[in-house]
């Protein structure tokens, strides 16, 4: 090839490639197990934490059955009266024309109008008991898959009040 040899990269083709087979230092090695180390304290330092903010899933909590029965007193305080039937609690609301119903279904509180919806109010839930004490009170026991009994009591508050007339301003005026 007329005295020319191919050549890649500035090296001669024909050469064979001559590796370098010096391999890792000590000090590279050294470096490389105090950074892994470093990360293995650090994932179980992370670990520790995360298992003290771990909250049982499948407990009925003190805090959600306080929300809870917040949440059905402000409902059943306007209603007109109260019925029980097969664990399920009735609010009847005359103006309305509603029926609202509390039962425990599939392990849920379940909140349904006029037999339709179906909003979940508490999870993880065994069992419910409605006891009647008249047509606007009653108490309700939640039963959880622990066997904790959660029990709260919940009135219905609302009456029919005649309201007095309205008096205009040239009416006071009048009187005095």
């Amino acid at each position: 090839m007329n005295g020319v040899q191919p050549t890649c990269g500035g090296m001669v083709m024909n050469e064979p490639f001559v590796y370098n087979e010096k391999g890792f230092l000590l000090l590279e090695h050294l470096i490389s197990i105090v950074i892994m180390s470093v990360l293995s304290i650090t994932f179980l330092y992370l670990m520790r934490v995360v298992s003290v903010y771990t909250v049982d899933q499948t407990a009925l909590t003190m805090h959600e059955v306080n929300s809870l029965a917040i949440r059905l007193q402000n409902e059943i305080r306007l209603a007109d009266s109260l019925t029980a039937a097969d664990g399920r609690l009735f609010a009847h609301f005359t103006r309305e024309e509603n029926v609202v119903s509390f039962s425990a279904q599939n392990n849920r509180l379940v909140r349904q109008v006029d037999g339709r919806g179906g909003e979940i109010m508490v999870y993880n839930l065994s069992g419910m008991n409605v006891v009647l004490f008249d047509n606007r009170s009653a108490r309700i026991s939640l039963v959880s898959f622990d066997g904790d009994i959660f029990q709260f009591y919940l009135q219905a508050l609302h009456m029919e009040v005649d309201h007095p007339e309205i008096w205009e301003e040239d009416d006071i005026d009048d009187e005095e």
